[in-house]
Parts: C-alpha cells; structure tokens; sequence
C-alpha cells in the first residue's frame, strides 16, 4: 500500500528505493507533527500545544482548533498523484503460468491486471481470483481463453497496460480458443462437448482421438479435452477413469508420459505434448500392444541410465523407481510416486551414506549409485 501510494514499484519487497522514500515520509511527518503542535496552541493552550509533541499535535490540532479538520488527512496525501507514475511492469522473460503456481511471476501478473481494472490480492498465489481475472482479459482480447499465461497473452498484457485497457467487463466477442476451460469448476463445459460426443468410441483399438485444436490442459482442470487425453492415455497403457478430471492420478501419467518421450516434463499438456500424444496412439492402434511393452521394459530394473531427474515435488513413474529403489536399501518409504518430506529425507541419508552430494535431487549420478 505505501509503494502504490508513493509511486513505488508494488512488489512488497522493501529495498533500497522503499527506504529512502520511508525516511523521507517519516521526516515529513516529523515536521509536520511539530508544526501542528504549534497551531493547537493558537487554537487552546499554546504550551500544552508545544508540549504534546509530534505524536499528539497533530490530534489535539483537530479536535480543538477551528478550521484543523484537515491537519490528519496529511499522511494519506501521496496516494492521489501517485496513480499516473507508476511505472509499467515488465513482461519480458516471464514464465508461462496457470493455476495453483505461487511465484514472483505471478504477482507481476496480478499488478498488471489491477492496473487494467481488477481488484486482486498482490500475493503471488495464482487462484481463483487470478484465473476468473486472466480468461476475462484472454476473452476480451481474443486469445485462446485457456487460463494459462504464455506469451501471447504476456504480450497482450504488456501492450494493454501501456495503452489502458481494462480488462474488467469487456466485449463477449468470439475467441480463438473456443472452448474455455474450466480449472476450479465441477462440470463440463458445453462447448467441450463436441469435441468428446465420440470419445467413448475408443474402447476398440483403431480408433483414433482427434488432438487437432485442443486446449491446454493442466492439474485441476476439469474438461472434454481432459477425458480426450485420459482415454489416449488408456489406449498407451494407462489405467485412468475417463472422467474428464484433471487430477493426481492423469497427472502422473502425464509426467510419466513426457518422461518417456523426450518432453517437458511439467504436467502441462500443451501443443508437443498433445501433437506426440497424437502420434503415439496411431502407433499403438497399429501394433496393439508396442506400448504396454515398451512401458514395462522402460520401467525395468536395469533403465535407471535413463531416468529424469526428480526431486522434492515431483510425480511420476520415476518417484516410484526411486521409492522402490531407496526401500532395497531399508527406508520404508511408500511406493506413492510422490516425492514428498520422507521420500527426501530418505534420498539425503542416502546420498550422504554414498558419499554423494547431498541436494536432495536425484540426478545420474544417484541414479547410478542406486
């Protein structure tokens, strides 16, 4: 609230900028809290005025003084000029962003959305506020209203906060994306619907799942391309209920997924994701069981070489490697796929009793050990 008062960047962080002008606030309320110590004693008692200090000048000026009713709005002053000199934020080098992430990046994202008529909290935390705020700004600005921030939207950011736009009711014009997704929500959307009318068909081997113009889908989304990608995922092996939830379970398969095949692996399925996913059923309707057993030999013993790195806050079929590796050496550890608090600790005795470096990551070089 100061920083925005006072013509700050608003990012909560209380650096060299923040001090100087914190010093320069405080003296100004200094003199200021003398000076009005002074005019109590015109209006009352000029040595009780004079007495009073600072801290209760000011308050005794405005209760007995006449005409003294504006001595206390002083402090709050700054806030008026200082909407026109806030600087722009930055857009340049930000990552791509959606639900549930907490970082610097997202509450950048916020202060420009304030800045275009949003009401947020400035906190870092990408939640519902944040979402319902991002697929406004993405509808009125024809992008693809998927809730997830990437460059074009960043860009689009970037372009309305310098001209003003807002980003706060705005037109119901047609999108390029079509189909909104819904992360926090409970149902389907209607307009997904088309898109998986025919997607229990593909319970015979052979037919193919469109993944031409699907959205990007990630963990909470809740959609008709999101039971497109778990009945693909099914048809490659998985054992996932079709239900177009975007939970723990589609989320690490996904991550398994994109391990397996050279991608990102982040959890987001995104246009490589979905275009290697296309491929990868055609492959599998034409060789019937290719996948299942390239499944079982990639989680075999001796695949370890081949393993990504995995640290706290991972998923996946690799947690489950090491979680079953780091019990044939006596941890105990649940076999959940999920690098939790135990899982860690688990890895950093490990590495210590092997003379590795401590990180609490498993790269190769663990891998290897193990």
């Amino acid at each position: 609230d100061f920083q925005t008062k006072h013509g700050l960047e608003s990012d909560g962080i209380c650096g060299d900028a923040t001090w100087a002008a914190l010093g320069k606030a405080q003296d100004a309320l200094a003199g200021g809290g003398s000076s009005s110590g002074n005019n109590t004693g015109s209006g009352t008692n000029g040595g009780s005025g004079s007495n009073t200090g600072s801290n209760t000048g000011s308050n005794t000026g405005s209760n007995t003084g006449s005409g003294t009713n504006t001595q206390p709005t002083t402090p709050s002053q700054p806030s008026q000029p200082s909407q026109p000199s806030q600087p722009a934020v930055s857009v340049s080098g930000r990552k791509v962003l959606y639900y549930g992430l907490v970082n610097d990046d997202v509450k950048a994202l916020q202060q420009i959305l304030n800045k275009l008529g949003n009401k947020l909290d400035v906190d870092g935390v990408f939640g519902d506020g944040t979402q319902n705020a991002v697929l406004s700004f993405q509808k009125q600005h024809k992008l693809d209203v998927d809730g997830v921030v990437g460059q074009a939207t960043w860009a689009a950011l970037g372009s309305a906060q310098t001209s003003g736009s807002s980003s706060s009711g705005g037109s119901s014009g047609n999108t390029t994306g079509t189909k909104p997704s819904t992360p926090s929500g409970s149902g389907t959307s209607s307009s997904n619907t088309s898109n998986s009318s025919t997607s229990n068909s593909n319970t015979s081997k052979g037919t193919s799942i469109s993944v031409s113009n699907r959205l990007p889908v990630y963990y909470g989304v809740v959609s008709g391309d999101v039971k497109a990608l778990q009945q693909i995922l099914n048809t490659l092996g998985y054992k996932l209920d079709t239900d177009g939830i975007f939970g723990d379970g589609t989320l690490s398969a996904v991550r398994d997924y994109q391990s397996k095949h050279s991608l990102t692996v982040d959890g987001i399925v995104g246009n490589a994701t979905w275009s290697s996913l296309g491929k990868a059923q055609g492959t599998a309707s034409g060789s019937g069981t290719s996948s299942s057993s390239s499944t079982k030999a990639s989680s075999s013993a001796g695949s370890n070489a081949n393993r990504s790195s995995v640290s706290f806050g991972s998923t996946g079929s690799d947690v489950t490697a090491l979680q079953t590796a780091l019990n044939r050496y006596g941890y105990g550890l649940d076999v959940d796929g999920i690098f939790g608090n135990a899982t860690y600790q688990a890895l950093i005795k490990f590495q210590k009793s092997k003379g590795l470096e401590t990180d609490g990551i498993c790269g190769k070089l663990t891998w290897a050990k193990l």
